[in-house]
């Protein structure tokens, strides 16, 4: 009889789900990183994709059977730099030491959020002289954005960029991209493929954090061509409320970063949607 699957943390809960994906054999890296910006991936990812068995109660390859999919869904910061939470979560600075600990853990799955409603960074606690996340030139207690925690590009002063005109002078908009969060996401992803761990991909992050810190929050975002960016309400962030111009352009650099995540990963036949 197999021993009982260790949880990473076991306060935190598990993923329900079942799979199997085909066993490799990798070079374990269990390095941490100092960095916030990682350069691109190693990655020649291959094999068939996780899919649903034909009675849904498996996710299936065609190399292996069914196996018990065990891992963290509240965990999904693990390609976020945050540097004081190290010993605490999953991170960008430690996702390959956390990742061999699942394995010697028995666990195989790890959920990562990538369009947020909320600034992680600017909910952190920030009221300590010596944190990193602080804003510099600011009273004690002022936080800043972890680096490259959102998709769309950070414009300084706790607002981001989220279009960009299409060509310079044009009307047309177009998600203004932060190219670096996507380098990040994909080298978590690709560590995770290297040690045959599946990757719940969510691609909206809806009821965490405060809505003041958004992305989407016009208040956090700066104009383009003379038009205000962001949501006009807070609803709108998920629905298709909302036929304003200014909701159009957000809802367009929702569109913009869901695209550039999907072709991202889409190679990755560890990811699961």
């Amino acid at each position: 009889m197999l021993a009982q699957p260790r949880l990473l943390r076991p306060a935190l809960g598990c993923a329900v789900a079942l799979f199997a994906m085909a066993a490799t054999a990798h070079a374990q890296n269990c390095s941490l990183t100092p960095s916030c910006s990682l350069p691109p991936p190693s990655c020649s990812p291959s094999g068939p994709p996780v899919t649903l068995s034909p009675s849904k109660h498996y996710f299936v390859t065609k190399t292996a059977g069914p196996s018990p999919l065990v891992g963290l869904t509240p965990e999904y910061l693990c390609h976020v730099c945050q540097p004081l939470r190290q010993d605490q979560y999953c991170t960008l600075g430690n996702f390959r030491a956390r990742f061999c600990e699942m394995q010697s853990s028995r666990n195989n799955v790890i959920r990562l959020e990538t369009i947020f409603n909320h600034s992680p960074g600017l909910g952190a606690n920030c009221n300590d002289d010596g944190h990193p996340n602080r804003c510099p030139g600011l009273p004690l207690g002022a936080c800043c954005p972890f680096d490259h925690e959102q998709p769309f590009r950070y414009a300084g002063n706790n607002k981001w960029s989220l279009n960009k005109p299409k060509a310079p002078g044009s009307s047309v908009l177009v998600a203004d991209l932060d190219a670096q969060y996507l380098t990040n996401l994909e080298s978590v992803v690709c560590d995770a493929y290297s040690k045959d761990i599946v990757v719940e991909v969510s691609l909206f992050n809806v009821w965490d954090g405060s809505w003041g810190t958004s992305p989407f929050n016009s208040a956090n975002t700066v104009p383009v061509n003379g038009r205000t960016q962001g949501f006009t309400t807070q609803g709108n962030f998920m629905t298709l409320s909302g036929s304003s111009q200014q909701d159009t352009d957000a809802r367009n650099a929702q569109k913009g970063a869901v695209a550039a995540i999907v072709n991202q990963l889409k190679k990755y036949p560890n990811v699961i949607w």
